[in-house]
């Protein structure tokens, strides 16, 4: 039987594109009870930069940055985001732009002030 030795190898590299993902992010906070005085406890659920919504910071930024570096209108990421299943309507996408200007503000001044 012949022993085979590897004497070296060749590696072809190509651009490949994988689109956008949407995903849901779940945070679990488990209840516990304290089995002697019968108290439940739960670590308390993280802040949100927006408040009574479901959507993460990321997909704000996604939003801004398409927006406003890309300038890719909001009604054609509203179509991409369908093709992907989420379906975001632009009111929504408006009031979290509007919440995202409002957060930012601060800093914004700061570095005007500044500069």
């Amino acid at each position: 039987m012949n022993k085979v030795n590897k004497i070296g190898e060749d590696i072809s590299e190509t651009l490949a594109y994988k689109p956008c993902e949407v995903y849901v992010k779940k945070i679990i906070r488990p209840r516990l009870i304290d089995k002697a005085t019968g108290r439940i406890m739960q670590a308390p659920a993280p802040e949100r930069s927006f408040e009574k919504s479901n959507a993460d910071a990321s997909l704000i930024a996604q939003i801004i940055v398409e927006k406003y570096v890309d300038h890719l209108p909001l009604y054609r990421q509203i179509k991409r985001y369908e093709r992907l299943g989420v379906t975001l309507s632009d009111s929504t996408i408006d009031s979290w732009l509007i919440t995202a200007a409002t957060l930012i503000m601060p800093l914004y001044q700061a570095h005007k002030d500044r500069y």
